[in-house]
């Protein structure tokens, strides 16, 4: 009887014993992650993951303001991290094209893109873990970068690009042996351009975060394209038709229209889209036009303002890409433009100046004696 009155005792200790140990135990808080002092944890090797640490003190209780602020700054070291080693191949980059004859501009415009792409918004990153320390009242927080997770996103949305260039492509070259529809092989020629630029700029993305897959055929596809292009646009002239080498005055308009006649092959192009923009001057003017059925385009320049330059010049061209001046600009340093200068001539200079002045006093009330 007493024994079994012990065994009853013993087991009534152990469990009072269990029971307060595992309050104490939940009392306790939990011990500091190592990722707070290294930022990174052997889960997460750098060559898969990259990783991010950031903190916030919690004010006045406030842990759902302090978990944001950690979560963002947490997020930002992560964009850093990417944005450095690409700011560091930039400037590499930068070095080689500069001491190369055959460097362009544009490769250097699409590093500044991937940049700024990185530094605005980082897509895929998650919060992976956060820790809060009741000795500094400070919250941590843990951001996840999963190369290879990001990298399959970006690798497939290049690969839709490429696809949808290809298909543009083939598009244009059927346009292109169609009679009368060349205005139809510009434009899709046009967006096949802009459909591989903007692969090759998230391949340059992709060729920071995961390595492993970038695609090495689009700079090859670009540099077809962009020489059959430049043999398909060769193939159109443009001809000055009227409204050039016209006098203007400040603040008025050309009295003659800019009209220029578009052939492809001797032919005239109609339905085909056409630029018109200042090369030196400025004014209001109807920017876009399309050929007629001759192949006629033109457009009305008013309101011209001073340039202190006596020769003006205003350009028409193909319009490609209306839609990106962006692509046309990066597009333009490696393909040649076609296009017909006009010029119109401006008063002196010290005439401009009182032509201006006049007009600012005509808008105004006159005094009166």
């Amino acid at each position: 009887m007493r024994r079994s009155v012990f065994l009853v005792t013993l087991i009534c200790f152990w469990a009072v014993t269990a029971t307060t140990a595992t309050a104490l135990a939940k009392k306790q808080p939990p011990r500091e992650p190592t990722w707070v002092q290294t930022g990174g944890i052997k889960e997460f090797p750098a060559d898969l993951y990259i990783t991010g640490v950031g903190s916030a003190p919690v004010v006045y209780d406030d842990t759902a303001a302090a978990q944001a602020q950690a979560d963002a700054k947490a997020i930002a070291q992560v964009a850093k991290q990417i944005e450095v080693v690409i700011n560091q191949l930039s400037s590499s980059f930068e070095r080689e094209i500069s001491s190369s004859a055959q460097g362009s501009s544009s490769q250097k415009d699409i590093w500044e893109r991937t940049a700024a792409f990185v530094k605005i918004k980082i897509e895929g990153v998650r919060i992976e873990d956060r820790y809060f320390d009741p000795a500094s009242n400070r919250l941590y927080a843990l951001a996840l970068f999963d190369r290879l997770a990001q990298g399959t996103r970006v690798s497939n949305q290049i690969a839709t690009l490429q696809s949808n260039a290809a298909a543009l492509i083939q598009e244009a070259e059927k346009s292109r042996r169609a009679a009368g529809k060349l205005h139809r092989a510009v434009a899709a020629y046009g967006l096949a351009v802009q459909k591989l630029i903007m692969a090759l700029r998230q391949n340059q993305y992709l060729s920071i975060i995961a390595p492993d897959m970038v695609h090495r055929d689009i700079p090859t596809a670009i540099a077809v394209l962009q020489t059959d292009l430049t043999a398909f646009l060769s193939q159109f002239s443009f001809e000055k038709t009227g409204g050039d080498n016209q006098p203007g005055i400040v603040s008025g308009h050309l009295k003659e229209p800019l009209q220029v006649r578009v052939t492809y092959q001797t032919a005239p192009v109609p339905s085909l889209p056409v630029t018109f923009q200042f090369v030196e001057g400025s004014g209001n003017i109807d920017a876009y036009a399309r050929t007629d059925a001759q192949g006629m385009a033109s457009t009305a320049v008013s309101n011209l303002g001073p340039t202190g330059k006596k020769i003006n010049k205003i350009r028409a061209l193909i319009d490609i890409y209306p839609s990106d001046s962006q692509i046309q600009k990066e597009l333009t340093a490696v393909i040649p433009p076609v296009y017909a200068q006009f010029t119109y001539f401006l008063p002196a200079v010290e005439d401009t100046r009182i032509a201006v002045l006049v007009k600012e006093y005509n808008l105004g009330k006159q005094q009166s004696d």
